[in-house]
């Protein structure tokens, strides 16, 4: 596998505070400053583009109306316990689908 090509990268104007709490979770976990820079933005960046993604499954989900008077508590508790059910089905090996 080849490597991956490099750059630098320069910020400008970080407070000093800041550089040293950097300097000092740096040196904790035996990193330079920029190695553990570049793994704390991948980091960050990857757990955006996870919640970016999950966040468009979720807008895509179908709305759920509720009539006036309904025991919202109540469906919520069947809803997980139907989830927990195919849950365990999936677990079993059965592909049955939970009740609508």
């Amino acid at each position: 596998m080849a490597k991956e090509k490099r750059t630098d990268l320069q910020i400008r104007g970080i407070p000093a505070s800041l550089v040293s709490r950097i300097r000092a979770r740096a040196q904790r976990s035996g990193q330079s400053m920029s190695q553990f820079l570049t793994e704390l933005i991948q980091k960050d960046l990857d757990d955006r583009e996870r919640m970016e993604r999950w966040l468009e499954e979720v807008r895509n989900w179908e709305p759920i109306s509720v009539a006036p008077g309904t025991d919202v508590a109540k469906a919520v508790r069947e809803a997980r316990e139907e989830r927990a059910e195919h849950l365990a089905n999936v677990a079993r090996g059965s592909r049955e689908r939970p009740r609508a």
